[in-house]
């Protein structure tokens, strides 16, 4: 990649200077979403702002304290693909080299902010980097583990996305809507031979929205609770990137096929509002069947 013309935010960290975007999508954002844009807007040279609200919410600029910020407005949710791709192709078409992707729920501690930036070295001495990628929970660093370790998949918030692969692999898959969004293009990626790379020692912090647990034999088990809607785009989008990647991937194929029955039964056995859930399921799979994508109309 070139050096960029303009100077780096991250002056205090030694690291190759790259441009920076970074894209977060809001929908509905809550008041705490500019306490988690601040926690990372400060290591980005631009952040696009692209809220699919169904209403306006360009004051929230006023709680940010970047220095350039460029808002956009798409007037109805559009999903999380089509934001994603509206940041990454204003951000190639700006120049910038890396794209930092994150959700409205995500925010980085300082420290692992660092850390994550530190790993752009990487794209210097390892070809065909896609994504690098923080832990996206908690967990115990391994002792002799790896700085970074190969990942087959990612969740979208918090990568450093090559924009160069972007402009190769091509968009993320809008037809998808939300959910899946990020395995589908990850597949993609790996398919056009990029790598993955997370950061062992990097975590990204996420709110953790409402999921439910029951004790049963003793041991704690954790259903995720989406709402039914959710259930549809994760059926569907699911069962789609079984069939497009499952002979790439045969392994992720069959844990995506236990993951769905282990999921099901959880909505049986924990969740509240199950009929429900599992009508959406099913209607999800079905409309995977018959090819129909996109947002779900009722």
């Amino acid at each position: 990649m070139n050096n960029p013309h303009e100077k780096n935010v991250r002056s205090e960290i030694d690291v190759p200077i790259f441009k920076i975007a970074g894209v977060v999508v809001l929908y509905n954002p809550e008041s705490d979403v500019a306490g988690n844009i601040n926690s990372y807007v400060h290591q980005v040279n631009k952040l696009y702002i692209i809220d699919n609200s169904e209403s306006d919410n360009s004051d929230l600029i006023d709680k940010i304290k970047g220095k350039s910020i460029e808002y956009v407005w798409n007037g109805s949710n559009k999903g999380i693909a089509y934001g994603l791709n509206v940041g990454a192709k204003k951000a190639v078409a700006e120049g910038f080299e890396i794209l930092l992707t994150m959700d409205q729920d995500s925010h980085f501690m300082l420290s692992e902010l660092n850390r994550l930036f530190q790993s752009l070295q990487l794209f210097t001495v390892v070809n065909q980097i896609g994504i690098i990628s923080p832990y996206h929970e908690n967990r115990r660093i391994r002792m002799g583990e790896p700085e970074f370790e190969n990942s087959k998949l990612t969740m979208t918030s918090g990568n450093l996305l090559n924009l160069a692969a972007y402009v190769q692999i091509g968009e993320f898959n809008e037809k998808l809507f939300i959910d899946y969004v990020d395995h589908e293009y990850c597949l993609r990626l790996r398919k056009g031979g990029y790598k993955i790379l997370q950061a062992t020692k990097v975590t990204m912090h996420h709110n953790l929205g409402n999921s439910v647990s029951i004790n049963f034999l003793g041991r704690s088990i954790v259903s995720s609770n989406h709402a039914p809607v959710r259930r549809y785009y994760m059926t569907r989008n699911r069962f789609y990137t079984i069939s497009r990647f499952g002979l790439f991937d045969p392994a992720l194929a069959i844990r995506e096929l236990f993951r769905h029955i282990t999921e099901t039964l959880k909505i049986i056995l924990i969740e509240m509002n199950k009929w429900e859930k599992l009508r959406m399921s099913f209607l999800g799979f079905f409309d995977f069947i018959r090819g129909r994508y996109g947002k779900y109309n009722s």
